[in-house]
């Protein structure tokens, strides 16, 4: 296990512990936790054909035109 060191402003330590202790969890898992997310490979998500057939089931009953999809 390597140690890192940040520097960070304080303010931002005490609300982040804050939010850590509401989550039942450390800084340091959190991080952790963050920094598997952040350096997995998401190319796989980006797989056209695995998201089509993930939302295949959804059927649309009626055609709508350009100016109806468009509507805000």
């Amino acid at each position: 296990m390597k140690n890192v060191t940040f520097r960070i402003d304080e303010s931002l330590i005490q609300k982040a512990r804050a939010k850590a202790i509401d989550l039942n969890k450390s800084l340091n898992e959190l991080f952790v936790e963050w920094l598997t997310t952040f350096s997995n490979d998401n190319r796989e998500s980006l797989d056209y054909k695995k998201y089509i057939n993930k939302y295949s089931h959804i059927r649309i009953k009626e055609k709508y035109s350009r100016a109806q999809m468009n509507e805000r």
